[in-house]
């Protein structure tokens, strides 16, 4: 996977063990990638992914997630997803046992608020 920390402006190479909170993430198709991340935009139309989640519930179907449409506008290209997420911060609740249960919410570096879920 590849991973931009905040601030920087180009994607580097990165084991998902290096990943910190703040980064943009890259991920190519079958790989593996931490669990708690915000889908922002995705290279299928509609911005949607599919995701196997066998390590986390034993099921491997895949399963359908899609960026919420106002933040896949705003990470259109990679260099979209890295100027316009740099100070964005995500509101959530805190660790729990819950797989399919989410709220929180993205603030925008402008103040915009998008409410973010597990879909």
């Amino acid at each position: 996977m590849q991973c931009a920390a905040r601030g920087d402006s180009a994607f580097t190479n990165t084991k998902s063990l290096d990943v910190q909170v703040g980064c943009v993430v890259k991920v190519s198709e079958n790989q593996f990638f931490p669990c708690d991340m915000l889908l922002l935009a995705s290279s299928l139309p509609k911005s949607i992914a599919y995701v196997e989640t066998k390590n986390l519930d034993g099921e491997t179907n895949l399963k359908h997630k899609q960026a919420d449409k106002a933040v896949a506008r705003l990470a259109q290209t990679e260099s979209d997803a890295l100027t316009n997420f740099n100070g964005a911060t995500i509101d959530c609740e805190g660790p729990n046992e819950h797989l399919y249960k989410f709220e929180g919410n993205l603030t925008l570096t402008d103040g915009a608020k998008v409410c973010i879920d597990p879909d």
